[in-house]
Formats: C-alpha cells, structure tokens, sequence
C-alpha cells in the first residue's frame, strides 16, 4: 500500500514589523535650560529661555521625542522668569542709585561749570562770584588770559565725580570753541553755597 507524500507546507519566514522611525530631540527645552542658567545678556536671555520653555514643552507632548524633556523646560521657563525679575531689580536699583548721585552732584558741577564759562567769556568778576573767598584774583586773572585762545567753552563731561556733604574734586573733559583740555576742579560748600576752590586745566 503506497502512502501519500505528506502535505508542502510553505517556508516559515520570521515576521518582519517596519523601523521604528528614529527618536526625536527635545533641543528647545535643552536651551531653555541653558540659556535659563547662563543670564549673561539681562533680558534677552531670560525672554529665550522663557520661549523655548514653552516651545519645549509642546514638544514634549511627542511620544516619540526622547526623554520628554517637559522637566528641562519647565527649570528653563523657571529661570528665565527669575532672570528677568532680577535684572529688572537690578537696574532698577541701579538707576535710582544714579539719579541720587546726580541729584547730589548737579549744584557743584554747576557752580563749575559757570565759573568755567565766565572765564572763557572773559568775565572775571562772574568768575570770581563763583569761587572762594581763598582763590586769588591775580591767579584767575592769568588762568582767563591763557584760556583766551581757546575760545569760548562749549561742553563740560565729568569723568570722575568726588562729592560729600562739605566739598570735593571734580575732573573731566572740558571742550571749547578751539580745542579740548582735561580739568580738575575742587570745590567746597561756604555758607549753603558751592564755590570753586582751585582749578587745573591740563
């Protein structure tokens, strides 16, 4: 009795699933972080550190972002708030500390300034209202005939500002019609008014 040939059965291949496509990054939420930690630009860094926060945090609703990254973003978003808080207090300060010292030193570099002018304008007696009663006349008289060349004074800069309640140094640019010389001026509080002690062009 011949028995039949058994059944053919096809090729047993393993089953093949498509490439998982590659992860993706969470590159906003990284530099949120980033520029959150390192503030060295005030306000720029802060604002990019708030915006690619946010950005990172759409991104990492992806299931297929790697590691998420929403925790990144959020530290970044964090700090880019505190950046911007602190260095909104910080020129805040820093502008109330220079308007004072302004407030402070505009009656002295005033009175300098005046004196200054009279003598380029070659009014002696002006510049001696405005100077102690300590400063000699024939001393400025010189100083205004070796000012005259340089014509009349146009602008006055302070470089460095030296001022208390009794007196203090004032020194800068002074730049006139014909030329630019630097001074430095001291000058001191006489009854409630600020006079000019000595003055040095150079």
């Amino acid at each position: 009795m011949s028995q039949a040939p058994p059944p053919a059965y096809p090729p047993q291949y393993p089953t093949q699933y498509p490439p998982a496509p590659p992860a993706k990054n969470n590159l906003s939420a990284l530099f949120s972080l980033i520029f959150g930690l390192f503030q060295c630009i005030p306000f720029l860094m802060g604002l990019l550190a708030i915006i690619l926060g946010f950005m990172g945090l759409r991104r990492a609703r992806d299931p297929q972002v790697a590691g998420g990254g929403r925790g990144l973003a959020v530290v970044g978003i964090i700090l880019g708030f505190i950046g911007l808080i602190g260095w909104t207090i910080f020129f805040a300060f820093g502008g109330l500390a220079l308007w004072t010292a302004v407030k402070v030193t505009e009656k002295p570099r005033a009175a300098a300034r005046q004196v200054v002018m009279d003598l380029s304008n070659g009014n002696l007696n002006g510049a001696m209202s405005g100077c102690s009663s300590r400063m000699d006349r024939e001393q400025m008289s010189q100083l205004m005939k070796t000012m005259k060349p340089w014509g009349a004074l146009q602008d006055m800069t302070n470089t460095s500002i030296s001022i208390d309640t009794d007196g203090g140094v004032l020194k800068g640019k002074a730049t006139f019609a014909n030329t630019t010389k630097d001074y430095e001026i001291h000058v001191d509080l006489e009854t409630d008014q600020w006079k000019v002690m000595s003055l040095e062009f150079k």
